[in-house]
């Protein structure tokens, strides 16, 4: 549950109707709003909003403030560094690639990098890449985190591959921007069609384009939670009300993706979350859609069940062609035994999984 403290912050210096401490918190509310405001990442607008006086505190709370933001943007930097040396594999791998979330972000959305840190390397490939690019990270020493269900299904069906770095940091390959039939009604090669230059440490790197940037986020926000992270939410506002994003162009991608419904939900949250008092075009018109029965069952498997058996069931409907479709089936119903571990028993918690996933899908 995000609170109104936590929603105010995320919203600070954007036209919101919520308001900060106007005296300093008490020494247990400020070590919550202080965790909090690390583990959602809004550390750096807590910092802007003590140093301009907005947010009251203590010079003790102040400097404890700007600690954690110090180590948030060490991170950062760390992060930044690796995601380079991902980029150079790639690039020598002849691998096409976008950086995604993050990094991009920061630098391509905020007027100040600073005020939005990140925890990982998100770069996208092109789906009949990955299994190159993944070969190629794991020849450098990073770590694939857990093989795939069967051979191919990375590169045919997945959202992402997740490694850790030689120098335990994370980093995540991604084919699209989500998981389950969402993930699969988008055309990831559309993704690729144009590109935005994110210069870092003097380098030219390509990023999705502010289009793209402003969908992956709404992509990012509705789906995988019933509460989304106030950053995601505070992303989608930034974009929508300072970045030079094509309404009508978000709006006609969103509708050949068959994401409606997930722009809808994502501006939504974003609005009624930060209490945001400008509108725009497109927030009467998310405002005002109607999901379908489906998209509703859909939306459902990706917030509240959450579980991937039921986010299976939604993809196979979105899968085409036969031999894809049984391709699909195949490796839910009899993932490799890498992919499951040695034993008998992993394989029916498996299948239980599963089932359960099938029984909360009827009942929803």
């Amino acid at each position: 549950m995000t609170t109104a403290l936590a929603a105010a912050l995320a919203a600070y210096g954007l036209p919101s109707r919520r308001s900060l401490p106007d005296r300093p918190l008490s020494a247990d509310h400020w070590e919550r709003v202080l965790g909090e405001a690390r583990d959602d990442r809004t550390i750096g607008l807590l910092s802007q909003a003590i140093a301009e006086g907005s947010f009251a505190a203590t010079p003790e709370q102040a400097e404890a403030a700007y600690d954690v933001h110090a180590e948030a943007m060490g991170l950062a930097v760390v992060l930044e560094r690796v995601m380079l040396d991902v980029v150079d594999l790639l690039n020598g791998a002849g691998i096409d690639h976008r950086v995604l979330k993050g990094s991009a972000v920061a630098h391509l959305v905020y007027p100040d990098p600073s005020l939005r840190p990140f925890g990982d390397v998100d770069l996208l490939v092109p789906a009949h890449h990955v299994d190159r690019a993944v070969a190629t990270l794991v020849d450098a020493g990073y770590l694939r985190e857990r093989p795939q269900l069967r051979p191919g299904f990375d590169r045919r069906f997945a959202k992402s591959v997740s490694f850790t770095s030689p120098h335990g940091l994370p980093v995540d390959l991604h084919r699209t921007l989500a998981a389950g039939r969402f993930g699969l009604t988008l055309v990831a090669d559309d993704l690729f069609d144009s590109s935005a230059v994110l210069v870092l440490a003097g380098r030219r790197l390509a990023a999705l384009a502010a289009d793209e940037r402003f969908l992956h986020a709404c992509y990012h926000a509705a789906l995988g939670s019933s509460v989304p992270p106030v950053l995601a939410l505070r992303d989608i506002a930034q974009m929508l009300l300072t970045s030079d994003v094509d309404l009508t162009g978000v709006q006609r991608r969103c509708q050949a993706w068959r994401g409606q419904a997930v722009l809808a939900r994502a501006v939504v949250l974003a609005w009624e979350t930060l209490a945001l008092a400008d509108s725009v075009p497109l927030v009467v018109w998310a405002r005002s859609y109607q999901p379908s029965a489906s998209e509703r069952w859909v939306l459902r498997a990706h917030t509240v069940q959450r579980s991937g058996g039921t986010q299976a069931l939604t993809a196979l409907a979105a899968i085409r062609g036969n031999q894809d479709k049984v391709a699909f089936l195949w490796a839910m119903v009899a993932p490799q035994r890498a992919f499951l571990g040695e034993g008998r028993a992993r394989y029916w918690r498996w299948w239980g999984r599963g089932a359960s996933a099938l029984a909360r899908s009827k009942r929803g």
